[in-house]
């Protein structure tokens, strides 16, 4: 787990204080892997690069909603804890996903797509989510008008 701190390697080198900074020597694989994937480098706060990461993640969990893969929303949360680590204090993806509403993720989706035009359909806004965020609805409720049936 602190390997990088013990080591003096990693994503961040630690200062004697034990504080992190970027790691200069993995500009390059940054750089490289940028330039495979045809992306420009984005400048984003701590909380745009959150939403940048995790937005996509909540609207691919919107389209597992929507096509019946699980019974409930809910059943997102724990699958996210329990398999990927989402913070449990933050009560798994959707229900952190309800904290921004999906108006603001649908927007904030379309803003990214429109950061990387390359890239815009990963960035697409599923049905549900769009269906959610016209209707004002939390994520964590049933789907409206879902297509899937079990």
């Amino acid at each position: 787990r602190d390997w990088g701190k013990k080591t003096g390697k990693g994503y961040y080198k630690f200062d004697e204080k034990r504080k992190a900074h970027p790691d200069p020597e993995l500009m390059p694989f940054l750089e490289a892997s940028r330039k495979a994937a045809n992306l420009p480098p984005l400048k984003l706060s701590n909380e745009a690069l959150i939403e940048f990461i995790f937005f996509p993640v909540v609207n691919e969990g919107c389209r597992v909603c929507d096509e019946g893969i699980v019974e409930k929303p809910s059943d997102l949360d724990i699958a996210t804890i329990l398999s990927m680590g989402f913070p449990s204090y933050r009560g798994g993806l959707i229900h952190w996903a309800d904290t921004y509403g999906a108006t603001y993720i649908a927007k904030r989706l379309k803003q990214f797509a429109r950061m990387v035009p390359q890239h815009a359909g990963f960035f697409t806004p599923c049905e549900y989510l769009t269906r959610c965020a016209l209707a004002s609805a939390k994520l964590s409720s049933p789907p409206p008008k879902s297509k899937a049936s079990l």
